[in-house]
């Protein structure tokens, strides 16, 4: 038996890196079951998949989904029905349809075309704000039907969402078929620290350790959506969450659907 004495046990900030130390291995073995479960269950959308998915419309296919996985017509009514769910579905089913002729501004890949002149936010925080509202649609999906009910929505809202991380990878200038992943969302969470939540202006030690990890997270999520498979995207989802530096500071979920998707979107 070992019996020596992990000396950080004696001091207030040993014992909170211990508690890192331990949040750190627990996370890594949750990403690994993550993706050993898309994996094992091919939930990573191919190409053809979401091509597919954009032809049939994405309110189509996320409700025949549903009605696939045996929930009742009155759970899925609620679930089309929902705030964010609904809005995501149907702002991008805008897009996708919309018509190359058409004099109206278009939204390129669900979500690609960012009105900058509707607010003083700069096109990283709009695509920020996206990726946000776009992660609490997918924890919302969990809550009504439980995460193995949801996985192929989850499939169709991950195409509904692909536009603002993608654009995100472009920024960073990482190729959209880079499936390297933790390089590409340092990238991406560097662009998110220093273009959206100016984590280099702060002074407060834990705030801004707080920022970091938020924007570390939302970067996850995004590679997720585009890249990555429907549980990973499901489990990033929940980080952001967890880590979400606005959460009791967003108004109302009407006012939060409104700031961060309508404003960023120009649909005339």
């Amino acid at each position: 038996m070992d019996a020596s004495l992990n000396h950080r046990l004696l001091s207030e900030e040993g014992r909170k890196e211990i508690v890192k130390d331990y949040e750190t291995i627990a996370n890594k073995l949750g990403d690994f079951k993550a993706n050993i479960k898309d994996k094992f269950n091919n939930t990573k959308l191919t190409k053809e998949q979401r091509i597919k998915i954009k032809e049939k419309g994405l309110k189509q296919s996320f409700e025949e989904n549903l009605k696939n996985k045996g929930i009742s017509a009155d759970k899925i009514q609620e679930i089309m029905n929902d705030d964010y769910i609904n809005s995501i579905l149907t702002l991008s089913d805008e897009s996708f349809q919309e018509s190359p002729a058409s004099s109206k501004s278009k939204t390129i890949e669900a979500l690609g075309v960012i009105s900058v002149t509707a607010s003083k936010k700069s096109f990283v925080e709009h695509m920020v704000d996206l990726v946000e509202v776009g992660s609490e649609s997918v924890n919302k999906l969990v809550e009504y039907i439980g995460e193995d009910n949801a996985i192929g929505a989850i499939m169709v809202l991950q195409v509904a969402l692909e536009g603002a991380p993608k654009a995100l990878l472009s920024l960073a200038g990482e190729e959209i078929l880079n499936t390297v992943k933790k390089p590409v969302v340092d990238k991406v969470s560097t662009i998110i620290d220093e273009k959206a939540l100016k984590t280099q202006e702060i002074v407060n030690k834990e705030k801004k350790e707080a920022y970091e990890n938020f924007s570390d997270v939302l970067a996850e999520f995004g590679f997720d959506v585009a890249l990555g498979g429907a549980y990973s995207t499901i489990r990033s989802a929940k980080k952001v969450d967890k880590a979400s530096i606005t959460k009791g500071d967003k108004g109302t979920v009407e006012e939060s659907i409104t700031l961060k998707i309508q404003k960023a979107i120009q649909i005339n």
